[in-house]
């Protein structure tokens, strides 16, 4: 009899986590699943080690890196399962993770339900031995905006109001999927996003598992921005963009991109952790110093290549935009309505004004968000 589940990890030397993240699979207390592990071509003995140390699992060895988005379609075209099931190679999970991320899905959850996931602690090396749990009450809501940013609210914590779940930690439904999980065009970042966008779109629930905790090897302030992170996960933010809204609200929605460009131009504050809050600036590094003005540099150049590589891939993002149009089966309200007006997490000053600029004209439009949706009981 085929698994109903299928866990897929997909790992790139990964040698020092992957033991630990495939021990806290092998002790799961839900039991019908099988592990995938998809290796992309790692040089450090990964693969070498699942197949050693991890005989339940099927390891697939790739010949090149696919990145993350072609490691997980490779894990749906050999996936038994008709829930697949995502862990980062970096992450650790408590033993009744499994359980309680599947049962909205498959133990008597509402059939809308299309995809779960769990809040990502990330905890740097910590996470090993972490018992750190995740508690909603008194908690805000952090979701996207409309310009598809990590942002915190003033709302309160709701879990079916968070647009989509991390790739680190989540479930989906086979069928939602489709014929790949991802674009593989993305390569990395971003692709959980048009996967949870995917989802609404095709009339599905995206639901947070508040005591589905996955333990994560990032560091709680993330990792420090590089040319080519920002170069992929500013391109592929465009993609969304361009891809899953229509094209009546994508125009509606101009003014607030504008918004956008000119909150990340304006000084901030306060940096922002990878949930969107704010939090205290770190120690300033080589304030002024030469390095650290070549390294701006190289992020500004990051930026407007990502720009005009999303303009170059006009022809293609139409045509990738009316396939998602075919397949759609809500309205954007679906979208929108998990997502924040606001612009930038701050209040004060010329930030606080755009975000004010930025409800107003959502209101007098009528794009329904996370501060306008009307709520259905939990």
């Amino acid at each position: 009899m085929s698994p109903t589940v299928t866990v897929i990890v997909v790992t790139y030397n990964g040698e020092r986590f992957v033991r630990p993240c495939l021990q806290s699979l092998r002790a799961q207390t839900y039991r019908e699943f099988e592990t995938l592990v998809i290796d992309n071509a790692s040089t450090d003995g990964t693969a070498d080690l699942v197949a050693r140390e991890f005989p339940e699992a099927t390891l697939v060895r790739l010949t090149k890196n696919t990145g993350f988005a072609g490691g997980n379609n490779e894990g749906l075209r050999r996936a038994q399962g008709t829930i697949l099931v995502l862990l980062n190679q970096d992450t650790r999970v408590g033993p009744e993770w499994l359980e309680r991320l599947l049962a909205p899905l498959i133990l008597g959850g509402p059939a809308k339900v299309g995809s779960t996931h769990g809040p990502i602690l990330n905890e740097g090396e910590s996470y090993l031995t972490s018992s750190a749990r995740f508690d909603p009450s008194g908690a805000k809501l952090a979701t996207l905006t409309l310009a598809g940013r990590n942002c915190a609210t003033a709302l309160p914590f709701d879990p079916r109001l968070i647009l989509f779940g991390s790739g680190a930690g989540l479930a989906v439904r086979k069928v939602l999927a489709g014929e790949a999980l991802f674009d593989e065009d993305y390569f990395a970042y971003g692709e959980d996003v048009a996967l949870g966008w995917r989802v609404r779109l095709k009339g599905g629930g995206v639901l947070m598992v508040p005591d589905a905790e996955v333990h994560h090897a990032l560091p709680p302030e993330g990792k420090r921005s590089t040319p080519e992170w920002l170069y992929l996960w500013e391109r592929n933010r465009l993609f969304n963009l361009y891809i899953h809204y229509s094209t009546r609200t994508r125009w509606l929605l101009h003014p607030v991109f504008a918004a956008d460009v000119l909150a990340l131009a304006l000084p901030r504050p306060a940096e922002v952790a990878p949930d969107g809050s704010p939090v205290a600036r770190r120690p300033a590094r080589e304030k002024g110093g030469r390095q650290e003005r070549a390294r701006r540099r190289q992020l500004r150049r990051a930026v407007g290549r990502s720009i005009l590589t999303a303009i170059s891939a006009n022809p293609e993002l139409r045509r990738k935009h009316a396939a998602m149009e075919a397949e759609r089966r809500v309205g954007d309200a679906a979208v929108t309505a998990a997502m924040t007006c606001r612009v930038t997490p701050f209040d004060d000053g010329l930030l606080g004004l755009l975000n004010r600029f930025s409800a107003a004209w959502c209101r007098a439009f009528g794009i329904v968000t996370v501060e306008s949706a009307p709520r259905e009981a939990p």
